[in-house]
């Protein structure tokens, strides 16, 4: 392994940790209708569209867990979905995508859609809790927004993480 994709594969660690350390962090992001943004979920797909598919999924399972931790609940349940996603994400953006900021928001739309929907299923449909619906819309519908709204800034992080660390052709 080259020093240069060395240096970029721990410049990703430590941002997942920061990025973990801001979503955790309460009163640091205002609530909008109750809800803070979760930040993992973009994280992991921007990096995932700019590395092949083994780094991806990798730091796709690192994303889930930290994310898995921080939620309680179903301990996996996030690190499995961001897994799959994250080398979906890989392949369509090495052989059919053009990475740029326009196709890194329609990405982190319906994958942060897949996210969060998955997380309701199996957090309050699947455990039988009284008003699944209203959770969905009153909780779950905000965070997926304020997500969505975040995610371009973290787009061009990793876009300017890897120019600095890219290995001259």
């Amino acid at each position: 392994m080259d020093l240069n994709k060395l240096m970029r594969y721990l410049a990703y660690t430590l941002e997942i940790f920061i990025f973990f350390m801001l979503q955790q962090t309460p009163g640091l992001f205002p609530e909008i209708f109750g809800a803070r943004p979760i930040l993992l979920i973009p994280v992991a797909i921007m990096i995932a569209m700019f590395e092949p598919q083994i780094p991806a999924v990798a730091f796709g399972v690192f994303s889930g867990i930290m994310m898995d931790f921080g939620f309680g609940g179903i301990l996996g349940i996030h690190a499995l979905i961001l897994t799959f996603l994250c080398y979906a994400v890989s392949t369509i953006s090495r052989t059919v995508l053009r990475v740029n900021l326009g196709t890194a928001i329609i990405t982190a739309i319906w994958t942060t859609a897949i996210v969060i929907l998955l997380g309701w299923f199996f957090q309050y449909f699947l455990k039988g809790y009284t008003a699944p619906l209203y959770a969905l819309t009153s909780r779950y519908f905000s965070r997926f927004c304020y997500t969505v709204l975040l995610s371009p800034i973290i787009f061009l992080i990793n876009k300017g993480v890897l120019g600095l660390m890219r290995a001259p052709e």
